[in-house]
């Protein structure tokens, strides 16, 4: 963890991603999980065809679950982990949900940080769980889809406001930056104030 300025030109402002259906980041067995070039490469043809044909800043791909679409499992992006906040059903419950690190996964150390921060906070329960587009459109509808952003080294939280189907489906979450109490807002402040020492914590080490 170190500090670091905003990694997309739009800096702290929402972002759309393009749900990529067709391609597939990382295969089970492969080496989606390291941090090696051969997991960015093949990701910048699909990010400059998202950002051509659909005017999106990145690429969130999915993985297929047979042959109905909805069932795909989403994965990550070419250059974040992504999280979604979600209600759950009809009650005041929410969970964070973030793929489990199934070595498809990148196991980054800021994803690794949120996770840390949401259960020691307490106030939702935080799950690494595979979510299918069925679930995120379903939560969507139901306007229980609360929060989308991604995280990492880089970006540190970068919130997402709509996901971009081929088909042109939108699920779209409404941000407000005017507002400091969303989980995307405290995570930055809580991430940043560490980053910079400006609150005691153990991640956060002086050193003479």
């Amino acid at each position: 963890m170190s500090p670091v300025g905003p990694y997309f030109p739009s800096g702290l402002q929402p972002i759309s991603l393009y749900l990529d259906e067709r391609n597939v980041r990382a295969w089970p067995g492969g080496v989606g999980n390291n941090k090696v070039g051969t997991n960015y490469a093949p990701t910048i043809g699909p990010q400059m065809d998202a950002s051509e044909q659909h005017g999106t800043s990145q690429v969130l791909y999915s993985f297929p679950q047979g042959s109905d679409p909805d069932d795909a499992l989403v994965s990550e992006c070419g250059s974040m982990n992504l999280m979604f906040l979600l209600q759950k059903g009809d009650c005041e419950d929410r969970e964070l949900v973030t793929p489990p690190l199934d070595g498809t996964i990148l196991p980054g150390i800021t994803r690794d940080s949120i996770l840390q921060l949401c259960k020691e906070w307490g106030e939702f329960s935080v799950s690494e769980r595979q979510l299918s587009i069925k679930e995120i459109k379903q939560a969507s509808r139901d306007g229980r889809l609360l929060e989308m952003f991604g995280c990492g080294t880089a970006c540190i939280i970068q919130p997402v406001t709509t996901l971009v189907r081929a088909n042109g489906e939108e699920f779209t979450v409404p941000f407000d930056l005017t507002r400091t109490d969303t989980l995307t807002q405290r995570l930055t402040r809580a991430l940043t104030d560490i980053h910079f020492a400006n609150v005691p914590h153990e991640w956060s080490v002086a050193v003479d």
